[in-house]
């Protein structure tokens, strides 16, 4: 048996289940306050990094990840080349971290990335590891990393020098689980907590696939799904978004956050364009007699997307907000639509603090005091990092 197997057994030993999520159990509050920050939240732009043209160290292929260092300093992680770029405060290029390869210290195919200590931990789904890298210039590390299933959820940094990942549990355990791998600040994981049910499993349509008797299924576009994250405290936080809610499980105690806010639609065109590309998606892959058996694509949208959660138990709620279409560039490509990107910012306890809307195309990759980073898209799809700081 091979150091792989033996450490998914051990992490399989310790799967650890966590509390359930039930309403006769939860405390229960509300976050319709006034806006703590004000009703004059607005962003402000302090850096950009990226070329369309230039040095190699500052053109971007494709980025995975963002992070910053509490001295300001930047780590890139470009999946492209692949490499970890460091860069700072100003914006100005450091060093590199990693190269392709499967020798120490290299990449394959890196998803993210974190700063514990003085060291950055890199998470490569395709070695199956985390490269880990001393800022002092010592040698890298690895860490074993079960999971060949692509997330691209951000490695979670705890107080005590603590990291958790996503974790997909091999074949053998419950279907479809999702779970938190935990790790020491040595490397040796200490155990896996399973992920609470926030909610049943959306409808899909299904499609034979093959001779062989298999199935393949689709999502449906805008059918409510559940949503979780976990914090830098342990705590999962999560919901199923058909009702602005988010409830969050720490042991056996649980707590749901509620916000009234009215739904948004989604216009008869848009429905019909999303049904008619899946439906042309799946003849051309699959069946080309294939008709539609599921639910249709509902009038309404979930509340929100996705969740995160910052070093300081801010809960950042991505909102689905109302869709703008847009043309194709020529008679080839479909028609598309653009929703812009809004956040609520909510505290842990409750508290309702503000909201923001960025740029659009814009991706959120870190949140540290006022100030976030992240990604957009400028001419020729070009990508740049961003830093912007929260003025209230």
């Amino acid at each position: 048996m091979n150091n792989r197997v033996r450490l998914i057994g051990a992490a399989l030993i310790a799967l650890v289940p966590s509390a359930r999520v039930s309403a006769q159990d939860t405390l229960v509050v509300r976050a319709d306050n006034a806006p703590e920050w004000g009703s004059n939240t607005r962003l402000v732009r302090e850096l950009r990094i990226g070329e369309l043209d230039g040095a190699p160290e500052y053109t971007f292929g494709r980025i995975r990840g963002v992070t910053a260092g509490r001295d300001g300093s930047i780590f890139v992680v470009d999946a492209q080349v692949p490499t970890v770029r460091q860069y700072d405060a100003a914006g100005k290029h450091v060093r590199n971290f990693g190269r392709r390869g499967n020798g120490p210290g290299e990449l394959q195919n890196p998803e993210t990335a974190a700063l514990v200590g003085n060291q950055l931990i890199v998470r490569d789904l395709i070695t199956h590891r985390f490269v880990v890298y001393p800022l002092d210039g010592g040698e890298p590390r690895h860490w074993n990393y079960q999971s060949s299933s692509a997330s691209f959820r951000p490695i979670v940094v705890h107080e005590d020098g603590a990291i958790s990942t996503p974790f997909s549990i091999p074949r053998g355990g419950p279907v479809g689980q999702q779970a938190v791998l935990r790790y020491n600040r040595d490397g040796a994981i200490r155990d896996s907590l399973i992920t609470p049910k926030f909610g049943p499993d959306p409808a899909m349509l299904t499609v034979a696939a093959g001779p062989g008797g298999g199935r393949a299924s689709y999502s449906i576009a805008y059918l409510p799904g559940a949503v979780w994250v976990f914090s830098p405290k342990g705590q999962f936080m999560g919901g199923l978004p058909s009702r602005y809610s988010v409830v969050i499980v720490d042991g056996r105690n649980v707590k749901r956050i509620d916000r009234r806010s009215q739904p948004v639609s989604v216009s008869a065109e848009e429905r019909n364009e999303l049904m008619s590309r899946t439906e042309r998606i799946i003849r051309s892959g699959n069946d080309p007699n294939f008709k539609w058996n599921g639910p249709e694509v509902p009038t309404t949208k979930p509340f929100y997307k996705e969740l995160r959660v910052d070093s300081e138990d801010r809960i950042w709620v991505h909102l689905h907000s109302r869709s703008t279409r847009v043309e194709p560039a020529n008679a080839e490509s479909p028609v598309t639509y653009r929703e812009p990107v809004i956040y609520d910012v909510i505290s842990s306890a409750g508290r309702y603090l503000g909201q923001i809307r960025f740029p659009d195309g814009f991706v959120l990759h870190h949140v540290q005091g006022n100030q976030v980073w992240g990604t957009e898209r400028g001419e020729f799809d070009v990508q740049y990092v961003v830093r912007y700081r929260i003025a209230h």
